[in-house]
C-alpha cells in the first residue's frame, strides 16, 4: 500500500442540469498518494511466492479485495437527498 499525503478541494463552474432549474455545481476533489516504487514482480523476486494451493488461492482472493475496493474508489456515485455525486480517479 501506498501512504496517504494529502487532499485538496477544487470548486469549478456552475453547469445547467437537464431538466431541473437548479444549476449544478461542480467540484472536484484530490487526493496525493505516495509514488509506489514495487510492482507485483519486484515482490515475487525479493519474497518467496505462495506455492501451496491454498496459499495461491488466499493470496488472489486478497489481491482481488484491494482491487476491488480501487475500482470503488476510482468510480464512485454517493446520492445526498437524490442528487447523485460522482467522484471519478
Amino acid at each position: 500500500m501506498v501512504r496517504y499525503l494529502g487532499a485538496y478541494h477544487q470548486e469549478a463552474s456552475i453547469q445547467p442540469r437537464p431538466g431541473h432549474d437548479n444549476p449544478q455545481r461542480i467540484s472536484t476533489h484530490h487526493i496525493l498518494l505516495e509514488y509506489g516504487n514495487r510492482d507485483l514482480e519486484t515482490l515475487f523476486f525479493e519474497e518467496i511466492p505462495p506455492i501451496l494451493q491454498n496459499d495461491i488461492e488466499a493470496f488472489w482472493d486478497n489481491l482481488f479485495e484491494v482491487a476491488d475496493a480501487v475500482s470503488r474508489i476510482h468510480n464512485l456515485t454517493i446520492e445526498d437527498d437524490g442528487i447523485p455525486t460522482q467522484y471519478y480517479g
